[in-house]
């Protein structure tokens, strides 16, 4: 994907929320006018090494790594050829990890998850989802990268006792997450191209619910082959009924 300045900008923001643990704010494109000359062209200079030679580095990766080095880490160190040698070392080690990783077991993960059902429920009720994915992880049932994949781009927080759960997943949480960096655009990919057209709600959250309360509806009041009258005096009963009890 070919990226521009403000594109960079953003990764580097988000990464900087991240790293003070801040809440994340999409910056605007106008803050780069606010840049100095001298950080706007290291700015572009870096963006056009993501778009070139360095194509297969991940720039989320590459500002992790620079504010991990530096606490007062900011544009004006983006080119510092420190943070490129750290990448180059994390980089070669988890390639040689990566036997342990098939995309196999990924997809295995994925295919359950909607087998159950739990992407759709993931859109309504974040809580009860993050007792189901942590509960299914320890039951070997979805990996450690697709468990991260729902954790970052759901914004699960995982509360104390979940996190006891699983010490060996949040003792390796950093390698875990640059691992799922590189498998990103895979799970995506499955789960768009696997989705189960009989449940369009899973992108679709107001289907979801429109089809709920026209079930609700034909249950209640009746289906389609009466007429509106019968549907009107069934409604009619069914309310009074309510207020009777």
């Amino acid at each position: 994907m070919y990226l521009k300045p403000y594109d960079v900008y953003k990764k580097f923001k988000i990464q900087e929320y991240i790293s003070k643990n801040k809440e994340i704010k999409i910056p605007k494109e106008k803050n780069l006018n606010r840049l100095s000359k001298e950080n706007y062209e290291k700015l572009q200079m870096i963006t056009d090494y993501f778009n070139t030679i360095w194509q297969n580095i991940n720039p989320d990766i590459y500002f992790e790594i620079g504010f991990k080095k530096w606490k007062s880490f900011n544009i004006s160190k983006i080119d510092d050829n420190r943070i490129f040698q750290s990448y180059k070392i994390i980089d070669k080690k988890l390639k040689t990890n990566f036997n342990n990783i098939n995309k196999e077991t990924i997809k295995k993960s994925i295919n359950f998850l909607k087998d159950n059902e739990i992407l759709s429920i993931l859109l309504f009720d974040n809580n009860y989802v993050v007792k189901k994915i942590v509960f299914f992880y320890l039951q070997n049932k979805i990996d450690s990268i697709v468990l991260c994949y729902f954790i970052e781009n759901y914004k699960i927080k995982l509360s104390n006792e979940e996190k006891d759960y699983i010490p060996y997943f949040m003792e390796n949480y950093s390698e875990i997450k640059y691992r799922m960096y590189y498998f990103e655009d895979f799970i995506k990919e499955k789960m768009m191209s696997e989705k189960n057209d009989d449940k369009p709600y899973m992108d679709d959250p107001k289907k979801k619910e429109k089809d709920d309360e026209t079930q609700t509806e034909q249950l209640i009041y009746g289906d389609e082959a009466e007429t509106i009258q019968e549907k009107k005096k069934k409604k009619k009963k069914y309310k009074q009924q309510n207020l009777n009890e």
